[in-house]
């Protein structure tokens, strides 16, 4: 636990165990507790495949953003919604069909669960936009059955979040 800590304050916590890719959560710290919850490990070497799913080679020096869109109150893909970062770094986005694999064709999301990748990312922070921009977003905690990630942006459908070289940085956007 942290204590002590002012409210609004933006802040990053890293994660790291044996076997799993290590990630870093972007938070901001508020009235309540901060709960990462029961959390997907991913297997170890399955970054690596899905690099080659998406045609990439990765740099072990740079970052993974990994974007989730769901529809509010689900951990379901979100279909037709598109991913920007900025500024722009790396190889990326990537979506996963519906088979939950990388396609290097695809332009949106799907309704696979797979969150939109963008790898080779260099460390600094990034801000992710879904759109289009009929989309309505958000990462609000409430709508969360598990954990929140990412700082508030001033840009619609926007998420801001820390990148650090070598780490995953993820974030789940609920969209209606």
């Amino acid at each position: 636990m942290l204590a002590g800590l002012p409210a609004s304050t933006e802040l990053v916590i890293t994660e790291e165990r044996d076997g799993t890719p290590p990630f870093a959560y972007s938070f901001t710290t508020g009235t309540e507790d901060v709960n990462l919850g029961t959390r997907l490990r991913l297997a170890p070497g399955f970054e690596n495949i899905q690099a080659a799913q998406a045609g990439v080679s990765l740099d072990d020096t740079k970052s993974q953003v990994r974007i989730a869109v769901s529809p509010s109150g689900s951990l379901g893909g979100l279909p037709d919604a598109t991913i920007a970062m900025s500024p722009a770094s790396g190889d990326g986005p990537f979506y996963a069909n519906t088979n939950n694999v990388f396609d290097p064709a695809l332009t949106a999301t799907t309704t696979s669960s797979v969150p939109t990748v963008f790898f080779n990312v260099e460390a600094g922070e990034v801000e992710v936009t879904a759109g289009p921009a009929t989309l309505q977003c958000n990462s609000d905690v409430s709508q969360s059955p598990t954990w929140k990630s990412g700082w508030a942006s001033s840009t619609p459908n926007s998420v801001r979040l820390a990148v650090i070289g070598g780490y995953f940085s993820s974030v789940r956007m609920y969209c209606e």
